[in-house]
């Protein structure tokens, strides 16, 4: 179960802030939808809940602060371009879409 120390703070640079605290979810092994409650997150395997209430509040606080902060689309956007980068995908240009592998 995480903690609320396990959670990364939001980083507060702006856009750029942003997406460093997706990656630094993902380096920790989480990926949470902004739309989905933390406190209801349960891990598949042990049918346990992912998160302490701590964890929990912090990370709705986070998002709260992201919607607050940044165009909706944008909090989404960036999550997914976390997401995509940090599984060694990469934006194609021509093709405006992501795609495995290195440019």
């Amino acid at each position: 179960m995480y903690s609320k120390k396990d959670i990364p703070d939001l980083d507060r640079a702006g856009k750029l802030g942003l997406y460093r605290w997706w990656i630094r979810m993902l380096s920790i092994g989480l990926f949470i939808h902004p739309d989905d409650e933390p406190a209801e997150i349960i891990d598949v395997v042990t049918q346990r809940k992912v998160f302490d209430s701590g964890a929990a509040e912090k990370i709705s606080s986070i998002f709260n602060e992201m919607f607050d902060k940044f165009e909706e689309s944008l909090v989404y956007d960036s999550g997914m371009a976390a997401f995509y980068r940090y599984n060694g995908f990469h934006w194609d240009k021509e093709r405006e879409e992501y795609l495995i592998g290195k440019n």
